[in-house]
C-alpha cells in the first residue's frame, strides 16, 4: 500500500503560518517511502497569496519525486474558490 502523508492547515493559512507549514513540510520530506502527500484544508477558512506561494514552493520541492501524487483536500467556500482562481489544479489533484 502506498505511503500517505498529510499536512493539516489551521483556520488561517497565511504568512503568519509559514514557519509551522515549513516545519510540517520538512518532516514529510524525510519520508522516502512517501507516494502521496495530502494538504488537508478542512479547518481552513482563510488563505491568502502567501499560502498560495507556499503551495507552489511545496510543489517545486516535490518535483524530484516523479511518482509522488500531490493533493489538496477538503477545501471549502472562499478557500476552494481561491485555489480554483489560482489554477492550483494544474499542480495538485483537488479532492
Amino acid at each position: 500500500m502506498p505511503e500517505v502523508n498529510v499536512i493539516r492547515t489551521g483556520q488561517r493559512f497565511d504568512f503568519s503560518t509559514h514557519t509551522e507549514f515549513q516545519q510540517q513540510v520538512q518532516a514529510v520530506l524525510k519520508d522516502e517511502a512517501m507516494r502521496t502527500l495530502i494538504v488537508d484544508l478542512r479547518a481552513t477558512q482563510y488563505m491568502d497569496s502567501a499560502a498560495l506561494g507556499m503551495l507552489v514552493q511545496l510543489h517545486r520541492k516535490m518535483l524530484d519525486r516523479k511518482s509522488l501524487i500531490l493533493k489538496l483536500a477538503n477545501a471549502q467556500g472562499a478557500v476552494r474558490e481561491t485555489i480554483e482562481i489560482a489554477n492550483m489544479q494544474k499542480l495538485y489533484e483537488i479532492v
